[in-house]
């Protein structure tokens, strides 16, 4: 079981970013693809790796407004539910107490 190859385990397709686009589009393909994690890709050459937790560790320290997420007209309909979802996750009582 140890020896099986990772290509057979490694999800697919390998939906990656270039390292312009914004944080609304890596949450919206994030959303959209149903995944947590997205390499960031120039040229071939990877550059990083973006995760919903570096996403949502920007907002909590002011770097990201989830406010213009939010309202912003890009993300609509289910992406605005999500995000209203998470903040009242991320202002709850229960959430802060916890930090």
């Amino acid at each position: 079981m140890l020896q099986i190859p990772l290509r057979d385990l490694m999800s697919r397709p390998l939906i990656t970013l270039h390292p312009n686009r914004s944080i609304k589009d890596a949450i919206e393909t994030m959303q959209l693809n149903n995944i947590r994690r997205i390499p960031i890709v120039e040229k071939e050459n990877l550059e990083g790796i973006i995760t919903d937790k570096d996403i949502f560790k920007a907002i909590m320290n002011n770097q990201i407004s989830i406010n213009n997420l939010v309202t912003d007209n890009a993300l609509t309909g289910q992406s605005s539910v999500v995000f209203d979802q998470y903040r009242e996750y991320l202002f709850s009582d229960n959430f802060l107490q916890r930090r």
